[in-house]
């Protein structure tokens, strides 16, 4: 993977696009159009390696791109991964000034070893060791 990375980001600037092949956005602020294609190619590659568990009734199979996000957003909370990395990672805005408008963003370094603290569950079949976890509690008004 990470040649190919490599290849996309040669003579490229921080900012500029990794995939410029890809739909521009058309509508001011929105960023649907440009995440569009890998949650297309997640649903593809779900579908070839036959993780398909559709719910009747549902729009969606239970596995599929943003069930990811979720589940990946929240093992790197459990593996103590700080929720700016978190952010920066999965292309989220931080929510402060300070980090939104003023940083430069965390090095690749630092976010190759936060990624590396999410284990992925054991793929031989053995039992998955479930997670008790805790959550603020949403009050209605």
């Amino acid at each position: 993977m990470e040649p190919v990375i490599a290849k996309r980001c040669e003579g490229k600037a921080p900012e500029d696009d990794l995939f410029p092949e890809w739909p521009p956005v058309r509508k001011v602020g929105s960023m649907r159009e440009r995440s569009f294609k890998a949650s297309n190619h997640f649903t593809d590659y779900r579908r070839l390696v036959g993780v398909n568990e559709v719910v009747p009734g549902k729009r969606r199979a239970r596995a599929n791109f943003h069930s990811f996000r979720r589940w990946f957003i929240s093992r790197a909370e459990q593996a103590g991964v700080e929720a700016a990395m978190i952010s920066a990672i999965v292309g989220h805005k931080h929510g402060s000034i300070t980090l939104d408008v003023y940083s430069e963003g965390t090095t690749m370094q630092r976010a190759r070893r936060a990624v590396a603290n999410v284990k992925l569950p054991p793929l031989d079949g053995s039992p998955i060791r479930e997670i008790q976890t805790v959550r603020a509690r949403v009050r209605s008004a």
